[in-house]
């Protein structure tokens, strides 16, 4: 059981490290929606190991971005329609990536990547 904790854990910190390297903005960036959602999940009362689950999961919100190309992740103006939309890709492209997994972490990374751009009410 170890060993496969350990593995995990790599797999997850690699995966972390190609989101990483979409810059270091978005390093700042995942690592924060990490603590955020765990010290949100502490205050809610969540098991210790659920909070745990967030916060590795959480960081793995923005892994659909390594399919969108570094000259529009990385434009200082405006975008344009076509890579605007680009940015619209990621978190399905994310869902896709970490679907079909039966481990927690990977599952819960997977809900998270599909979700985070969606409004609170739910209309996308």
């Amino acid at each position: 059981v170890e060993t496969i904790r350990r593995t995990q854990n790599e797999i997850i910190a690699r995966i972390f490290n190609a989101v990483e390297s979409c810059g270091e903005e978005t390093d700042i960036h995942v690592r924060r929606v990490g603590w955020i959602s765990a010290c949100i999940a502490e205050k809610l009362g969540w098991e210790k190991d659920k909070v745990e689950t967030l916060k590795i999961a959480a960081v793995l919100h923005d892994v659909g971005k390594i399919s969108i190309p570094d000259a529009v992740l990385r434009k200082p103006g405006a975008l344009n329609r076509a890579e605007f939309a680009m940015g619209e890709e990621p978190a399905a492209i994310g869902s896709r990536l970490l679907g079909g997994s039966s481990d927690p972490i990977v599952r819960m990374a997977e809900t998270i990547a599909r979700y985070h751009h969606e409004h609170w009410n739910g209309t996308g």
